[in-house]
C-alpha cells in the first residue's frame, strides 16, 4: 500500500475531478488565472522534477517568501513532492528578520512573490545570500521539470519512490 501523502491526496483528487476548478488567483481588473485539478497535479510534478534538476536534493531546504496566493501552493506542494523541505517565511516580519530565518534554514532556493520582495530581502542581508532566486510567477522551474520529464518519462516516479 502506498503511503498517503499530500501529493497522493492531490493525485487522487486530480483523477476523480480532473477538469474541476482547484485554484483561482486574482489578476486584477476582475480577471483570474485558474488551475483545474489535473493542471494542479501536473504543475506540482513539474516543479518537483525542476527542483531536482536545479540541484535541490531530497531533504534539501527551499524557502517561500510570499503572501498567500495560488502559486505559493503550487510551489509548496511541489517542494514537498520533490522530497525537499518547504520553509515558509513569515511575511509579517521585517525583512531583516526574514533574512535571519532564511540563513538559519540553509535554503538553497527561494521562491519569492515578486521582484520587490526579492530586492527587499537582498537589501536586508548584510552579506549576500547564497541562494537561487525564483519568482513564483516565473515558470522556469516548471519548464525545467517539464523538459526533463519529456526526456526521461520515468523521472517523476523515481523521485516519488524516494520520498
Amino acid at each position: 500500500m502506498k503511503a498517503r501523502t499530500v501529493y497522493t491526496v492531490l493525485e487522487e483528487t486530480a483523477l476523480k475531478y480532473p477538469e474541476k476548478e482547484a485554484l483561482k488567483q486574482p489578476l486584477g481588473g476582475g480577471k483570474y488565472r485558474t488551475w483545474n485539478w489535473r493542471e494542479y497535479r501536473d504543475t506540482v510534478q513539474q516543479i518537483a522534477v525542476g527542483l531536482r534538476e536545479m540541484g535541490v536534493p531530497k531533504s534539501g531546504m527551499v524557502a517561500l517568501a510570499s503572501e498567500t496566493r495560488a502559486e505559493f501552493y503550487l510551489a509548496d506542494i511541489g517542494i514537498m513532492t520533490s522530497g525537499a523541505v518547504a520553509a515558509a517565511l513569515y511575511t509579517s516580519l521585517p525583512y531583516a528578520d526574514q533574512v535571519k530565518t532564511l540563513r538559519a534554514s540553509d535554503a538553497t532556493v527561494v521562491f519569492v512573490e515578486n521582484e520587490k520582495v526579492m530586492k527587499a530581502l537582498k537589501d536586508a542581508a548584510a552579506d549576500p545570500l547564497d541562494v537561487q532566486w525564483v519568482l513564483l510567477t516565473d515558470d522556469s522551474v516548471r519548464a525545467l521539470g517539464e523538459k526533463k520529464m519529456r526526456e526521461d518519462p520515468g523521472v517523476f516516479e523515481r523521485i516519488r519512490a524516494e520520498v
